[in-house]
């Protein structure tokens, strides 16, 4: 079994300043285009759903600590340099200064964010979940979304992984797992930390075994089928392609699950305990 490594997304420390919504973002990007490098779209736990992330209006001016320091060019000043290179996102952030500046979590500069090992890990192909969750919600994201501190994430690409930890399967170990609010087994809350989700028993495939690689592909193909689905189910206007989307991703759903007792040659009294027929 292999283990899983997730990490703890990030809080900006100061919403007011860094996290804007779409109108604002369209208006510092019409007032001086280079503001859109430093723009990301931002999301939080209840955003992240089972297979994708719903949509929002909410972004994050990203700029961590030691970016000035390693663009601004050698020997200028650097808040010459920033409030001339990026004049918008320096208007719009000056009347927070006295307050920014007050943050004892600040980057090397009152306009930075806090110090981050891993800001690069946002730009990356990732499975993001929500801290807190009643059921399966674990999301692929390739669009370099920043997430913060209620979701996780797992800087991986990887739908083999991404099926397993939506599987009914690993829901009932994550039930026993973790910590609780309310009662697990009457859709209580878990709180997904870290310390559970890296205990969960992570089948290991053996591409050099014909059999085992078989079901990885299967997994792979139906879960790329799963993100698919579930792209184009907001996307559709009429009632009966949305009723015929559910129903496939129902199946679909069901499939995996399927595959996933295979995979860990679960009994059949074994899989009743996991669908609650015990």
């Amino acid at each position: 079994m292999q283990r899983i490594k997730s990490i703890a997304a990030f809080s900006p420390g100061y919403n007011e300043a860094f996290v804007i919504d779409g109108e604002t973002r369209k208006a510092l990007i019409k007032a001086h285009k280079k503001s859109a490098e430093l723009i990301k779209p931002f999301v939080v736990g209840d955003d992240v759903r089972k297979y994708h992330i719903r949509e929002f209006d909410r972004y994050v001016i990203a700029i961590r600590k030691g970016w000035t320091l390693e663009h601004a060019p050698q020997g200028a000043d650097p808040t010459k340099w920033f409030r001339e290179t990026y004049p918008a996102l320096w208007e719009h952030l000056l009347p927070h200064k006295t307050k920014a500046i007050a943050r004892q979590d600040q980057g090397d500069f009152w306009w930075e964010l806090r110090a981050c090992d891993y800001y690069d890990a946002f730009e990356q192909p990732k499975i993001v979940y929500p801290e807190i969750a009643m059921e399966s919600r674990f999301a692929f994201d390739d669009e370099q979304l920043y997430s913060n501190k209620t979701t996780f994430i797992i800087p991986r690409k990887d739908p083999y992984l991404l099926g397993l930890l939506n599987s009914k399967l690993m829901w009932l170990f994550l039930m026993r797992l973790c910590s609780v609010l309310g009662d697990a087994d009457k859709r209580g809350r878990l709180l997904q930390q870290r310390i559970y989700i890296e205990q969960l028993p992570i089948r290991t495939i053996d591409l050099k075994d014909k059999a085992d690689k078989s079901r990885h592909d299967r997994m792979v193909k139906l879960v790329e089928t799963m993100l698919e689905l579930n792209r184009r189910l907001p996307e559709t206007k009429s009632p009966v392609e949305q009723e015929k989307l559910a129903r496939r991703i129902a199946a679909t759903d069901r499939e995996i699950d399927v595959l996933v007792y295979e995979l860990y040659g679960l009994s059949e009294a074994e899989i009743r305990l996991v669908e609650g027929q015990n």
